[in-house]
């Protein structure tokens, strides 16, 4: 009631005051009425400036009128102040409880919460509330992915630190990378084959940890063979949760027993396999551990290819320099005797009462050939018919010079034979010449002018070495130098630092194009931020020793380069360096990841601390699991022993087979004392070869023992010839039993005889 009243009284206030602001305005009127007319200011004079100005008399109202709209409008002002009050002292209460409602809320009392209010605020606040309980859910998700994940990238960083420290010695790598690999997944037996391609392929066990085998102690397996080879071929992973009996026994403080699982991860490089990864063990393996040993594999199978890329890189270069040293030695030879030949030609024409002495000289070391102008075949040494595959003379009579030569050498030779037949220079240089058998005969050739004594031409002289051998050589070697430079960066310096050539590879890692590099040097291409001291790695290979490192550059499009490479000299005729090798592998890959690695220990370092509160806990309920495995372990060891003791004391003779595969998985003693068969040699083997085929033909149950896709006559006996191990026939009876393992079936026959 006093808000009330206090609104009416304000409201008579503000009407008050729009009278009064209204009344302003007839003032100001009659002042300028009274200034503009120069009329003295007083009341009479007001009523005369109304009787000439009508329009006074509205002037006179406005008081009235700014009354009167004052107290309609201010009136609604009042109203809307006096609603607006009432939602803020509402809005008031509500934040009173919401603000209670928060404190419970960041105090963590979120079972203490309640809010029963229907407002948009109270709506958000009630699902901040399960938001939070959502978010402790997942929170508790993300520390099991941060702890996969940690023990992920620590263990890439160990085995990237066992690969780099023993990259050299493939058998050490192995046996550390495999012993390791076994225990850091918390499995119980490991091996590593790998695959010999040389002749027929097969896989060799070249690391082992813990390895016990019994009957499939194999060290090799041939390709295509067992689960490795099929392992291989279809370059898959191979995870089986039902062991077969007898593949491997794990020897344990318990004794020797059958795994729980077995693993195989192919070793993948360029899409080509190299070995192949088995892993055995009593647990079951997690998602990510199996993930984590195909990263391994991968990691381990380009390892292994580059070492094998290295060896084969250091020893073409080996036999490329000494090839290469060979041909110089080879050419220095026939550029001596092409001078000689040459000095002896020019003294030919200037002493031709010598000329008899040197044809007989050079009939017996050179090829020689006589041609007349139009290129026929005037005559041809014993060397120039022997060489070119033919019998004797008669069969060279009047041929053409392009008879001898190579087909495609026979267009660009014309032009040569031309200037030869109008008196020219004299031509010399390799060619390939064509024998009778279509072989290419390869030589250093020299064509030259005999001329009479009037300087017209007589004849054309051929002379020429064989050069085919050192030919196929150069190629030989040009092919392996093609070879190494697909696979690697390749490029050439001068013992001074200058560049010679390089290849697309090299160019393209180290941001270079053709002029930008024949303008550079060695010292500008690989500076000291590169990671390798060219200054002293330049010193030690012009002193003969080779250099080794890691460089560090960049391409085109910044893409980020790792190079494993090396420089080595090859030195000319004199035994001196005639230039300088480099070669390099990339590495970046490897690199990246040995780097992601670091990167993702720093960021775990950060959230280690976190972790820590619980650590203590995690340890108690390990140890407590750990307990419950090794009785879960001890169990089952007990019911496969109570198991083969049953087998073993029963008075039937039993055989269990797998049923899909087909495979003999048991027999027990008094099938082998019945058959004659060894236990070792009769299990793996298929159950079809205990029965002769006359009798599967005309038995039913043994039709549909065999067949894995038929369902077993059971519980019932039935009577038929059963296989020695001599090839003889003795009469049993028998019946079948079923039963399936998880998605395995296996049956079981209980036989005896009845003779």
């Amino acid at each position: 009631m006093s808000k009330i009243k206090g609104n009416n009284g304000l409201l008579n206030r503000l009407t008050l005051m729009g009278f009064c602001i209204g009344f302003i305005f007839p003032l100001i009127a009659y002042l300028f009425d009274f200034y503009f007319k120069g009329i003295d200011v007083s009341f009479s004079n007001v009523w005369y400036l109304h009787t000439k100005n009508y329009f006074l008399f509205v002037v006179d109202l406005v008081p009235i009128f700014a009354a009167l709209i004052i107290r309609k409008y201010g009136g609604k002002y009042l109203l809307i102040k006096r609603e607006y009050s009432q939602a803020i002292e509402k809005n008031d209460q509500n934040n009173d409880r919401l603000n209670r409602y928060i404190v419970n809320l960041s105090n963590g009392n979120l079972n203490e919460v309640d809010i029963d209010g229907e407002d948009s605020l109270s709506s958000a606040l009630l699902s901040l509330k399960n938001s939070i309980l959502d978010k402790e859910k997942e929170e508790k998700i993300q520390k099991e992915k941060d702890d996969q994940r940690r023990w992920e990238v620590q263990g890439f960083a160990d085995f990237s630190e066992v690969i780099r420290n023993n990259s050299n010695d493939i058998s050490t790598l192995l046996s550390t990378l495999i012993s390791n690999l076994v225990k850091y997944v918390d499995c119980n037996q490991g091996g590593i084959y790998l695959l010999n391609d040389e002749g027929d392929k097969y896989f060799e066990l070249k690391g082992s940890y813990a390895f016990g085998r019994n009957k499939f102690c194999n060290k090799t397996t041939p390709w295509g063979e067992g689960l490795i080879g099929s392992c291989a071929i279809e370059k898959k992973k191979i995870y089986i949760k039902k062991v077969p009996d007898s593949y491997i026994e794990i020897t344990s403080g318990l004794g020797q027993a059958n795994p729980k699982v077995l693993l195989l991860m192919p070793m993948i490089a360029n899409d080509k396999v190299v070995g192949v990864i088995e892993i055995a063990s009593f647990n079951e393996m997690a998602d990510y551990q199996i993930e984590f040993v195909s990263k391994i594999a991968e990691i381990l199978a380009t390892s292994i290819a580059n070492v094998k890329i290295n060896g084969i890189t250091s020893t073409l270069l080996e036999e490329s320099r000494q090839q290469h040293e060979v041909m110089l030695a080879q050419e220095e030879e026939m550029r001596q005797n092409l001078e000689e030949l040459q000095a002896t030609q020019e003294e030919m024409a200037r002493q031709s009462e010598n000329f008899i002495s040197f044809t007989n000289s050079v009939n017996h070391t050179l090829i020689r050939a006589d041609f007349s102008r139009s290129g026929h075949l005037i005559y041809g040494n014993t060397k120039f018919i022997t060489k070119l595959g033919y019998e004797d003379s008669f069969e060279l009579e009047d041929k053409h010079i392009s008879t001898f030569l190579n087909k495609n050498d026979r267009e660009w030779f014309e032009t040569v034979w031309d200037g030869l037949s109008r008196g020219g220079k004299h031509f010399e240089g390799y060619m390939k010449l064509q024998t009778k058998q279509g072989e290419d005969l390869w030589t250093i050739s020299t064509y030259t002018c005999v001329r009479n004594n009037d300087g017209s031409i007589d004849k054309i002289l051929f002379l020429g070495i064989d050069n085919t051998e050192q030919k196929n050589q150069s190629i030989d070697f040009e092919g392996k130098m093609k070879a190494v430079s697909k696979v690697n960066l390749l490029a050439e310096f001068t013992a001074a630092g200058e560049t010679i050539t390089a290849n697309d590879k090299f160019l393209t890692s180290f941001n270079q194009s053709n002029d930008s590099f024949a303008e550079s040097t060695v010292f500008k291409l690989f500076p000291d931020n590169t990671g390798i001291n060219i200054d002293k790695a330049w010193d030690d290979v012009i002193n003969e020793m080779s250099v080794e490192g890691m460089i560090n550059t960049h391409d085109a499009d910044n893409n980020e380069h790792w190079i494993h490479g090396f420089f080595t000299y090859v030195k000319d005729l004199n035994n001196t360096i005639s230039k300088i090798v480099f070669v390099g592998i990339d590495v970046t890959k490897e690199k990246q990841m040995e780097i992601a690695a670091d990167e993702q220990n720093k960021l775990l370092a950060v959230q280690q601390q976190k972790l820590m509160n619980s650590e203590e806990e995690l340890k108690r309920r390990l140890k407590i699991a750990k307990q419950e495995i090794k009785n879960q372990y001890q169990e089952m060891e007990v019911k496969s022993l109570r198991y083969m003791k049953l087998t073993e004391n029963t008075l039937d003779s039993i055989v269990v087979f797998n049923v899909e595969k087909g495979v003999i998985e048991h027999c027990n003693s008094n099938f082998c004392k019945l058959s004659g068969y060894e236990k070792e040699a009769i299990e793996g083997k298929n159950v079809s070869s205990l029965f002769f085929d006359t009798e599967v033909d005309k038995n039913n149950f043994l039709q549909d023992l065999i067949d894995n896709k038929k369902r077993k006559t059971v519980g019932k006996y039935h009577q038929f010839g059963l296989k020695k191990v001599d090839g003889s026939s003795f009469e049993v009876k028998a019946y079948a039993t079923e039963m399936k393992i998880a998605k395995e079936i296996s049956c079981t026959l209980f036989i005896q005889s009845v003779q």
